[in-house]
């Protein structure tokens, strides 16, 4: 092989230029075309073997001792996690907040009116006793207890009764409860008209008149009726417009030939 050099010109072989080998500059760091990573000598050309690094793991629960409730760790900084703490049943349940509806709050408030106002009832019975006591004792007479019917009936033909006549009725009614004021006041009331339809007790307040159900209370001193069937817009009203409206229908169910 005949090689000439020429000064300024590429070598040649033969008759051909040799063309030189070009090589594209090589970076810091890098001997033998090995990148070189951190740490290592580049004169070298090698690397120290990398020791491996775990990556930071997030703490855990940790079990408190004795309470059974676990707690999470507390959170990086900037992290926008919370801390949350899991409760036991005993603790989830002691945090549970009741809720009580206002229809029963209304419930109890009337249940209260009640008692209290039965409460009242019985001590002014209790104190009408030791007043008619201690009367008795003066000497003093009580009015009879006929002398209380002829006022209750001279108080009924006063007040407006025209479809039923002042005559005794048909079954007159006797007072079952001799403290209940109400059944006494329907004793007097009944037994001076003269109906064909009588009164049966159901309970304290409720009586039946034949197939009609009402219920009776004593409303500023007057004996009142009231029912649910519409009578009277449900509301309670005068002993003697019931029985001015109940008397005719009860006697056609009952096959009586009505009043005129």
């Amino acid at each position: 092989m005949h090689v000439s050099a020429v000064p300024g010109a590429y070598p040649q072989i033969g008759g051909q230029p040799m063309m030189p080998q070009m090589r594209a500059p090589m970076p810091q760091g890098f001997a033998g075309g090995v990148a070189a990573a951190p740490g290592m000598n580049s004169m070298q050309g090698h690397a120290p073997p990398a020791q491996p690094q775990m990556a930071p793991q997030p703490q855990l629960g940790q079990m408190r001792p004795g309470t059974g409730s676990m707690q999470l760790g507390h959170r990086p900084s900037g992290s926008s996690l919370g801390t949350f703490e899991a409760l036991s049943p005993t603790q989830a349940g002691s945090r549970t907040m009741p809720v009580s509806g206002p229809s029963g709050a209304r419930e109890q408030a009337l249940q209260q009116r009640v008692t209290d106002l039965e409460e009242l009832l019985k001590s002014k019975d209790q104190e009408i006793k030791e007043l008619q006591g201690a009367l008795s004792k003066a000497g003093i007479k009580l009015p009879s207890t006929s002398l209380k019917k002829a006022k209750a009936r001279e108080k009924v033909g006063s007040g407006g009764f025209r479809k039923v006549s002042q005559s005794q009725p048909s079954v007159p009614y006797e007072a079952l409860d001799q403290e209940d004021p109400i059944d006494l006041r329907l004793e007097e009331f009944y037994n001076g008209t003269g109906s064909a339809i009588p009164f049966q007790r159901i309970n304290r307040g409720f009586y039946r008149f034949g197939e009609t159900i009402l219920e009776l209370n004593i409303i500023n001193h007057k004996l009142m009726a009231k029912t649910e069937d519409g009578w009277n817009r449900s509301k309670f009203g005068p002993i003697e417009k019931f029985l001015m409206y109940y008397e005719n229908i009860e006697r056609e169910k009952a096959g009586i030939p009505m009043e005129a």
